[in-house]
């Protein structure tokens, strides 16, 4: 029997293709891995190949971590805990690689069936000495999980922990984890002017301070109104935090405002007019009480600028009440004679918004223009 060369490849073409089926039924996978950059990984195992070995920084403390492979794994090996909630920890050990006041970009792929913990702890970050932590639900589903952080003064170590302990997650994996060096350049903002005084940002310029004003010491008194658009849904000061969480918050939120993904706290902006708010008569009420001073909330860690900001186009002159608030506050303020202050608490919201990328927290402004042609309510800004 004369066998042709086109029966010879037709027959190694088959033999390829039995050779794939197998491979799939035995679980084999694919590489699936690709770094950010070509060089400077602070993480010399990120494909998690050597869990756990202390030499190439994974810990195994405690709980039942433990390395997996085949369907369960997002490609080769991964490392899960499951069982049940803080059952396990995946930690790595970070002391001695990352550099005081520098700025990283950390990413890795994670799965987690509710609420996850991402923890920089020893780090400095925000320049605390308390530990950075994010929280993630990637809904039962591999999702790449990609931030930058900037460290402060170190610790004596430096850890990594992904757990779901104090978080509602009962199954949490990892993959593909990196910690580069950031190297995208610095956005510069324009800022508004200052004015200039005796003090600078300086401890030693500080310590200039004294005592408090005169004024200070002898008002006994004041009032703060804690108020912005976290009071809306009448849900606590945090409900912008959340309710991008599974839970009770979550739950609220999509009761009211429906279950679409590119829904978020900007829905909850919007409903906030102030339509009540009557300045003049709260500070004459606060005065008569007794009050010295009043101080009012410029922006909590929603990250909407109660005033006619020129840092954000996210401001209430712009979207909500339509009023710069802040400047009403003053203006009533001194008219019945008090000292005035401002309370700004946006240093947590880039971390405390991080569960928002998975919902609205991506939108830009090409997202805001329907298929129809018609334009979304917050329509022009990212």
């Amino acid at each position: 029997m004369k066998i042709t060369n086109q029966m010879k490849t037709n027959k190694l073409k088959s033999y390829v293709v039995l050779a794939c089926i197998l491979l799939g039924f035995l679980g084999a996978q694919a590489q699936c891995y690709t770094p950010l950059f070509p060089s400077g990984n602070v993480i010399t195992d990120p494909e998690c190949n050597n869990y756990p070995n202390t030499a190439s920084g994974w810990k195994k403390g405690w709980g039942n971590g433990t390395a997996i492979t085949g369907a369960n794994a997002y490609c080769g090996t991964s490392i899960q805990t499951a069982g049940g909630t803080c059952k396990g920890s995946i930690d790595y050990d970070l002391t001695g690689k990352l550099l005081p006041n520098t700025s990283y970009r950390f990413k890795c792929m994670l799965y987690s069936n509710g609420d996850a913990h991402i923890t920089l702890n020893g780090c400095g970050i925000n320049g605390l000495s308390t530990d950075f932590q994010l929280t993630k639900n990637t809904t039962s589903a591999w999702q790449a999980v990609d931030f930058y952080f900037i460290t402060g003064t170190l610790g004596a170590a430096q850890n990594l922990w992904i757990n779901s302990c104090s978080a509602s997650a009962t199954d949490v994996r990892l993959d593909n984890l990196e910690i580069f060096p950031a190297t995208e350049p610095v956005v510069e903002i324009p800022m508004e002017p200052m004015d200039s005084g005796k003090f600078v940002p300086t401890w030693e310029s500080l310590k200039q301070y004294g005592e408090a004003p005169e004024w200070y010491q002898d008002a006994k008194f004041g009032i703060w109104a804690h108020w912005g658009p976290q009071c809306q849904p009448e849900q606590g000061d945090w409900f912008a935090r959340f309710m991008y969480y599974s839970g009770g918050d979550r739950n609220w939120f999509t009761n009211k405002y429906g279950s679409d993904t590119k829904l978020g706290f900007k829905e909850v902006i919007n409903d906030w007019k102030a339509e009540n708010w009557q300045p003049d008569s709260i500070v004459k009420l606060y005065k008569d009480a007794g009050a010295k001073y009043f101080f009012a909330l410029g922006n909590h860690h929603d990250n909407l600028d109660l005033w006619d900001s020129k840092y954000q186009e996210w401001n209430t002159v712009n979207v909500g009440p339509k009023r710069d608030l802040i400047a009403g506050w003053e203006k009533a303020t001194r008219a019945n004679g008090l000292r005035f202050g401002v309370s700004i608490h946006a240093s947590h919201a880039w971390s405390w918004y991080e569960p928002s990328q998975s919902y609205d927290g991506n939108l830009t402004k090409a997202d805001s223009l329907n298929t129809d042609g018609t334009r979304k309510w917050w329509a022009g800004l990212d």
